[in-house]
C-alpha cells in the first residue's frame, strides 16, 4: 500500500491529498489533540489529554475520499498499562534473532528461541525450541540431482492448550546415507535452498528430539 504522505492516492492515483490534524472534544467542547495515548494521571486516575504521545495526522484523498492515519514519532510512544498500550512482536522478534529464511512460499523465521512460519493467508504457526515437540522426516520419491541433493520433508508439531502448532517445509540438501534411508513421501511444502536450508538443518540437529542424523 502506497504511503499517501507522498502526495498520491494508492486507490485512485489522484494527486491532491489533504493533510489534517484530528482532534478530540471533552467537557465544555474543549479541543484536544488526538493521539495514540496520553500521560497517566497519577493522582486522579485515567490519562491527561493535555499531554499526548504520538499525535495523529490524517491524510484524505480529494478525489475518492480514501483516508490514511499516521502517528508522529512512533518510537517515542510509551508502552505500559498506565498508557493503555502494549507492544505486539512480529515474527522476527518472537523467534529470537529473527533470521528470515527464503522459501518458495510462506515466510519462515528462524531464531534462537523458535522457528515460525507465516503463510500467505496470514496464518502463523510457531514451534518453540525449549518446549516439547515432535519432528517427522521423509524424503521425496524423486531421485537426487547430479550434486546428490534431494528434498527432505520436515514436519514439526507442538501441542498448545488450544491447538496443535505445525511448522512444515522441505529442505533441498545434499543427503547423508542416514537421510537416504528415510521413508519416502510426496509432499508440496515450502522449499528452502542453499545456506538457508543448512541453517534450518543445523537448528534441527541442535533442538529436534532424538536427532542423530
Amino acid at each position: 500500500m502506497r504511503d499517501m504522505r507522498e502526495g498520491v492516492c494508492p486507490v485512485c492515483a489522484h494527486q491532491e491529498i489533504l493533510e489534517t490534524t484530528p482532534a478530540e472534544f471533552g467537557d465544555g467542547d474543549m479541543e484536544r489533540v488526538a493521539a495514540v495515548t496520553y500521560e497517566p494521571r497519577w493522582l486522579l486516575g485515567g490519562r491527561n489529554p493535555g499531554h499526548p504521545h504520538g499525535p495523529l495526522r490524517r491524510y484524505v484523498c480529494r478525489g475518492c475520499g480514501y483516508t490514511q492515519l499516521f502517528a508522529l514519532d512512533p518510537m517515542a510512544i510509551p508502552i505500559g498499562e498506565g498508557y493503555r498500550t502494549a507492544l505486539l512482536d512480529g515474527p522476527s522478534q518472537r523467534a529470537g534473532d529473527g533470521r528470515r529464511v527464503k522459501t518458495t512460499h510462506a515466510a519462515i523465521y528462524l531464531g534462537q528461541r523458535a522457528v515460525e512460519q507465516v503463510w500467505p493467508d496470514g496464518s502463523v504457526h510457531s514451534v518453540v525450541w525449549a518446549d516439547p515437540f515432535t519432528c517427522s522426516l521423509h524424503r521425496s520419491p524423486a531421485s537426487p540431482d547430479p550434486q546428490g541433493r534431494r528434498l527432505i520433508h520436515v514436519k514439526l508439531q507442538q501441542p498448545r492448550p488450544d491447538h496443535l502448532a505445525i511448522v512444515a517445509f522441505s529442505l533441498w540438501i545434499s543427503t547423508a546415507a542416514s537421510l537416504d534411508g528415510l521413508p519416502q513421501q510426496a509432499a508440496s511444502l515450502p522449499v528452502v535452498l542453499g545456506a538457508d536450508a543448512e541453517a534450518l538443518l543445523g537448528a534441527l540437529r541442535a533442538h529436534a528430539p532424538g536427532w542423530t542424523r
